[in-house]
């Protein structure tokens, strides 16, 4: 499952479960991804991936997304969903 993006933060995640036993997959690289930026995490005990993102792109609808190659016995797999990247009004000229 894809997180939505922390903006607070800069944060975007993603968990990996096998889809056989729902249990997390430890230890494998995920791609994190808004738009044009991206970043690869390696997931946690809990299964979740997740890497800092300072957006910088235009303003407006945008793809997230989060990719897994697979490897070993299990399957690639990847999810995306529509985001709009807004301005952030905190910040200004001077």
């Amino acid at each position: 499952s894809l997180s939505v993006y922390d903006c607070v933060n800069n944060v975007i995640a993603a968990t990996v479960k096998n889809t056989v036993t729902n249990q997390p997959v430890a230890g494998v690289q995920v791609t994190l991804s808004v738009g044009s930026q991206s970043v690869v995490a390696t997931t946690d005990g809990s299964g979740k991936a997740s890497g800092a993102l300072v957006l910088n792109q235009t303003v407006g609808p945008n793809t997230a997304g989060a990719s897994f190659a697979g490897g070993g016995f299990l399957a690639g797999s990847s999810v995306s969903q529509n985001v709009t990247i807004t301005p952030n009004t905190n910040v200004g000229p001077g």
